[in-house]
């Protein structure tokens, strides 16, 4: 009985050191003060660049590696700038050959030295992933063409070492944006090594590049931490230990960021008011280019309704009663922001009950029931829903969902603005996000839907990249279904392109062909972004307000903040006093035993 006690209060105050003593704060002096620490909502899926596909492994990785340019995110159009390369390159006039020289001052983590034979290995292995298909990315590293076999087609034939610090990429064909493709994630440099020449680095391999930051340590669902590199290229980061903590209610995360014990996080709408109110805390609104739509499914939806539909929907109410003002109008494919964005083509959607009465009375040929005589595309909106809630609908269309109080609020609005053009929505609700996952992925459910959510944001900055992977025939993401040859040799088209005016033109052909002329969607809208950070100890975040919304911590200053707790103690007094106080429990247990 007398040992349990003993074994009891052991237990308890270790318990009170581990709340004390986090991983992250382990040496006596660093101990004295907080890690650089931000709310996050996951942990990387993996620390393989090669095989990232998602926004919040790029959060990590951006900071860990570096490809050969990077975006300039001080720039509005966040072009393509040279990073590990020396200078942007130089093309061949046939526009097939890119020589780049590389920087000669660059180490990796290990403190080996950068060169030409890295490069080689990484696109080497970059371009067998995508051959293989092996690679969550590898459709972007396609032509567009096929080989006679029916193969795609790889961007590169052939990366050549020139010399030690110089490399050549020999193209397929002409490809207009591979310049960005350079500055994408997926073409990061990894320390070449052996064992991952054809394989992925899991999550609990060495994570070794040339970024400002080394990644130290990856707890799945739990956290992320990292470490300045000393030896880096520009300098080292003014932070000095950066921590990542997952927390994945809003709720939570929202208040830990009112409560001071996040550096950098985010805050819930509802809770933007007392953020605003607190003078620590800062909050930069930016437009990102992820982007919101509704799919209509081109095979279970005739033309008319589809057109219909785009029209009918009101986006000023939605962006100004349901997002409160916290989110931009967008029409189009390519949004605000990024090069190409072209709000002016003609027919784009915009709300008009008139207009979309008057596709369905145009049109009747697919409606599953026809316009009642005497009801006109100006007549009372009493009169189109008495069709919609009647026995006989114009058309009935379900809306497939997962549980969502967004999804549920778009849902009603589908309801009542449709009513507007007699039309009937039905609600068709899956369950909870991962049974619409399991159910999505399922062969064959994608033809059922009708109205559906997606969004989408870009791999990498070319407006190709917000239209080809997910209206191309048989693309992943292709929810719509739409399959349409003429689109497909539009698109693998507008790569060849390398001219500037040529490729605008282009570009306003395809979304006049998809959204105008084949109507698979609409697009509701742009998200707003808001970088909410405590002021007291942070600034300079100027990388971070880029529309790519992508996260680089390196040019960001902080001030470390001293731990918070009892004033005056360091993690070592504490350990002391902790184990001094274990020490006497033992004594005064044996002395009485």
């Amino acid at each position: 009985m007398k040992k349990s006690k003993v074994i009891i209060s052991v237990i308890v105050m270790l318990s009170l050191m581990s709340i004390y003593i986090p991983n992250v704060m382990a040496e006596e002096e660093d101990s004295k003060f907080m890690p650089f620490t931000v709310g996050v909502s996951d942990t990387p899926q993996n620390v393989d660049p090669a095989n990232a596909y998602d926004s919040v492994s790029y959060d990590t990785l951006n900071q860990v590696y570096e490809g050969l340019y990077t975006y300039n995110l001080s720039s509005p159009a966040m072009e393509s700038i040279p990073l590990l390369a020396k200078e942007m390159g130089n093309w061949s006039a046939d526009n097939l050959n890119l020589t780049i020289a590389l920087r000669e001052d660059v180490l990796f983590h290990d403190n080996t030295t950068f060169n030409a034979t890295d490069v080689k290995w990484n696109f080497d292995r970059i371009f067998y992933f995508a051959e293989e298909q092996r690679s969550d990315p590898y459709t972007l590293y396609y032509n567009g063409e096929k080989w006679g076999d029916g193969t795609p087609q790889l961007i590169v034939n052939e990366t050549i070492i020139v010399d030690e610090f110089t490399i050549k990429f020999v193209l397929n064909k002409a490809f207009g944006i591979w310049d960005k493709m350079l500055a994408f994630t997926g073409s990061s440099i990894i320390k070449p090594n052996p064992a991952f020449e054809k394989e992925f680095l899991t999550l609990s391999d060495p994570a070794v590049g040339t970024g400002p930051f080394k990644l130290t340590a990856v707890e799945p669902d739990q956290y992320v931490t990292m470490e300045k590199f000393d030896d880096y290229y520009s300098g080292p980061a003014n932070i000095s230990k950066i921590y990542y903590s997952v927390i994945k209610d809003g709720e939570v995360a929202s208040t830990a960021m009112l409560n001071h014990e996040l550096h950098y996080g985010g805050v819930l709408a509802e809770h933007l008011a007392e953020a605003e109110a607190d003078p620590d805390i800062t909050i930069e609104r930016v437009k990102t280019t992820v982007v919101f739509y509704l799919q209509l499914g081109y095979h279970t939806l005739p033309h008319a309704v589809r057109k219909a539909m785009q029209f009918g929907w009101n986006y000023t109410y939605y962006l100004e009663e349901t997002l409160q003002g916290e989110a931009y109008e967008l029409h189009t494919p390519i949004p605000d922001g990024m090069e190409f964005y072209n709000p002016d083509i003609e027919g784009l959607p915009y709300y008009n009950k008139t207009m979309a009465r008057q596709f369905l009375i145009d049109d009747q040929s697919e409606l599953e029931n026809p316009v009642p005589a005497g009801l006109t595309a100006t007549s009372p909106d009493s009169e189109w829903e008495a069709v919609a809630t009647g026995d006989n609908p114009l058309f009935t269309s379900n809306f497939t969902r997962y549980t969502s109080t967004g999804l549920e609020k778009i849902k009603t609005q589908l309801i009542d603005n449709y009513a507007d053009i007699g039309i009937k929505v039905v609600d068709w609700h899956i369950g909870d996000w991962g049974t619409w996952t399991e159910w999505s992925q399922t062969p064959g459910n994608k033809a059922l839907l009708d109205i559906s959510m997606g969004g989408w944001g870009p791999d990498y900055n070319d407006a190709i990249n917000m239209i080809e992977p997910i209206f191309k025939t048989n693309a992943t993401y292709n929810t719509a279904q739409i399959n349409e040859t003429d689109l497909d040799d539009l698109m693998d088209a507008n790569f060849g392109i390398t001219d500037t005016a040529l490729r605008q033109a282009s570009f306003d052909e395809i979304v006049t062909k998809l959204i105008v002329d084949y109507a698979p969607c609409f697009y509701i809208y742009q998200r707003g972004g808001r970088e909410v950070y405590n002021n007291k100890y942070v600034s300079n975040i100027q990388d971070m307000l880029n529309v790519f919304d992508n996260t680089y911590w390196y040019n960001v200053e902080y001030i470390p903040q001293p731990v918070p707790g009892i004033p005056g103690f360091t993690l070592g007094y504490m350990l002391i006093a902790c184990l001094g106080a274990v020490s006497l429990v033992i004594f005064a247990v044996k002395k009485r035993h």
